[in-house]
């Protein structure tokens, strides 16, 4: 299994309206079926459920989720997309099969989604992109804005449009360790200088570092939803959960 081949694009689009723009809204990953497809919550809320699509890769076609049901956890920044629709075999999505419970600081992980591309013409365009770096921190009880869940600190950033994807540690690629939410933003002040008299010039840095949400932190509430199954060299029939 290619864990790449898990990862997807949340979309807005309204099926009612032939030729209707379909918003970016974030990324998104399969876990254990191929209808559950988890991503951050603040990703989806608020958005009808039946005008939110996943992309399973860009300008690929569209597996419909809408009409269906969006699970949101209590308090942490996630949720699953519970689909009842058709996958589309153009491009058919694989599944992570587990979660990584074997979190260490230092470890090397990657992380997977489609940031928007900043570099290019089309600021808003999402672009497929792997991120590489390491654990540098866990912050337990983390808050970010109403939501409340232990987090993973990670040396790299994550731009807008990550949210949702999955981080999973270079040892084990086929177990999902975290989900990408946002990031920890400090200021430190790099030199101060007094113009005149009561007048000073701070000039300041923003260091930002990426946050993941812990899914094993999370691992109840997911088995419920996303029960285990035996088979995961196939991606498994949208009837079969």
């Amino acid at each position: 299994m290619n864990p790449l081949r898990t990862v997807g694009l949340v979309r807005r689009w309204n099926v009612k309206e032939v030729g209707s723009p379909r918003p970016f809204l974030g990324s998104c990953f399969s876990y254990r079926w191929a209808n559950r497809l988890i991503t951050a919550a603040h990703c989806v809320r608020g958005v009808p459920t039946d005008e939110i699509a996943v992309d399973p890769t860009p300008n690929r076609g569209l597996l419909q989720v809408g009409g269906t049901e969006v699970v949101f956890h209590p308090d942490a920044d996630i949720a699953i997309l519970k689909s009842g629709g058709l996958q589309l075999a153009v491009d058919p999505m694989f599944s992570f099969p587990e979660i990584d419970g074997e979190r260490l600081l230092g470890d090397d992980v990657y992380g997977f989604g489609f940031p928007v591309d900043v570099l290019g013409p089309d600021a808003n365009l999402p672009v497929p992109r792997l991120f590489k770096g390491y654990i540098q921190r866990f912050v337990p009880d983390h808050l970010q804005g109403n939501y409340r869940f232990d987090a993973i600190e990670l040396n790299f950033q994550c731009p807008g449009g990550l949210s949702g994807g999955p981080v999973f540690s270079t040892r084990r690629p086929r177990a999902v360790l975290g989900m990408a939410t946002g990031n920890l933003r400090s200021t430190t002040t790099l030199e101060s200088i007094e113009e005149s008299p009561g007048q000073t010039t701070r000039l300041r840095e923003v260091i930002s570092y990426g946050v993941a949400l812990q899914l094993d932190s999370v691992r109840d509430w997911l088995d419920s939803h996303c029960p285990p199954r035996d088979d995961y060299s196939t991606p498994a029939s949208l009837s079969e959960s």
